[in-house]
């Protein structure tokens, strides 16, 4: 009997064991479900006031690209309108009108006015009329020429963030510099952050005194690639994400 009852007490208190830890591992599991939830709900709060910060700083704004011939304006000005790239690259010709669009990248969705294409063959007193009017201003240059140390490209670098520089001076617009081809780049990862961290010292140093003619900080330095749709996403977001200033 006592044996007995040992033995239904026994399977008795490991039934309970089994139904406690059973108990546990779902609060455990409830627990890291909820967690999970907490992050998720978090992240989407956090997208969408991001998604609301880019909309509410583009609002009414308009952007202009500049650079000099065959550095990738173009090829911004089409992926902002129309979220496609160019494979087969023709020089922009005179002044061409472009319509309005949507722009979807992800969640984000700008309206995007009409505007206009205007080749890079201008006088830079037209440049400056075009910079008046806008609100913020992409500059274009190309990494591979930087590096190596192409001496008509620096130049013009270093003429043009003067200019740009000298513009603003009384005015309070929103610049930064684009450093495109980094896919040109020999055993570069395009999409990893500390690649291009160490890139852009190389390419900061090469141009900080135009960058500082231009007063502009290493932070407004942006550099990518826009060889297909992933290197551009990639390379756009992080322009969309930069704080003012």
């Amino acid at each position: 009997m006592s044996f007995i009852n040992g033995s239904t007490i026994q399977v008795v208190v490991v039934a309970v064991a089994t139904a406690t830890l059973a108990t546990a591992g779902y609060v455990k599991r409830k627990v890291i479900k909820t967690r999970t939830e907490i992050i998720l709900r978090h992240l989407q709060r956090k997208i969408k006031k991001t998604i609301t910060q880019i909309k509410n700083r583009f609002l009414e704004q308009d952007l202009i690209v500049l650079g000099s011939k065959g550095v990738g304006k173009t090829t911004i000005h089409k992926f902002l309108r129309e979220g496609t790239i160019t494979i087969i690259h023709k020089a922009t010709l005179g002044l061409m009108d472009v319509p309005s669009n949507i722009f979807k990248l992800g969640n984000l969705e700008l309206k995007i006015k009409e505007g206009k294409d205007i080749c890079s063959e201008v006088i830079l007193r037209e440049w400056n009329e075009l910079f008046m009017e806008c609100n913020i201003c992409i500059y274009v240059f190309n990494v591979r020429k930087v590096i190596d140390d192409d001496k008509e490209h620096l130049e013009l670098i270093d003429k043009h963030l003067e200019h740009i520089g000298q513009w603003n001076e009384n005015e309070s617009k929103d610049i930064y510099v684009f450093g495109l081809f980094l896919d040109k780049i020999k055993d570069l990862d395009i999409f990893s952050t500390n690649d291009i961290q160490d890139f852009k010292e190389l390419i900061n140093n090469k141009i900080r005194t135009s960058l500082l003619k231009a007063h502009l900080r290493s932070s407004k330095l942006i550099i990518g690639s826009m060889k297909d749709l992933k290197s551009a996403e990639f390379l756009i977001k992080r322009f969309l994400i930069r704080k003012r200033g």
